[in-house]
């Protein structure tokens, strides 16, 4: 990805979306802020996202229901997939799971809230042992970057 359009993706996920563009017909892209582990018998901590292989940047396409890595160079995961999302409440909710890295048992389920008004983000992923809830913001792909 060119520099430069990474950089106008980033600066679009921070970007307020309006509840229109947030209705589940329109790509987004997701950027993630703050992400926290909880582990089996531990206390729960701030981490960063590359210590459990988390993509910073994601991409949420509706048609191929798919949550993919937008991140160049990230380690290769399988898309995240999903089978439906409903709007409650002005929120967007999307389930879906993530298979494992090749020889890596480490697939999860995940659920993932997106507020059509603050285009703020809530994903919980539940793994083996271990819980995860990071937070960001989501904004639609344009359609010239969809492809």
């Amino acid at each position: 990805m060119k520099p430069l359009l990474f950089g106008i993706l980033l600066l679009a996920a921070y970007l307020p979306a309006s509840a229109a563009t947030l209705d589940g017909k329109q790509a987004l892209v997701c950027s993630a802020s703050t992400t926290i582990e909880c582990l089996l018998d531990m206390d729960c901590s701030r981490i960063s996202n590359e210590s459990i292989d988390a993509p910073a940047l994601f991409r949420i396409d509706f048609n191929k229901k798919t949550v993919s890595s937008m991140m160049v160079g990230h380690k290769a995961r399988p898309p995240g997939r999903f089978d439906s999302f409903h709007i409650i409440e002005g929120k967007l909710f999307i389930q879906g799971h993530s298979d494992s890295i090749q020889d890596v048992r480490d697939a999860l389920a995940w659920s993932l809230s997106i507020s059509q008004y603050s285009a703020k983000m809530v994903l919980s992923a539940a793994a083996e042992e271990a819980a995860y809830v990071i937070f960001g913001s989501c904004s639609p792909l344009s359609t010239s970057t969809e492809n």
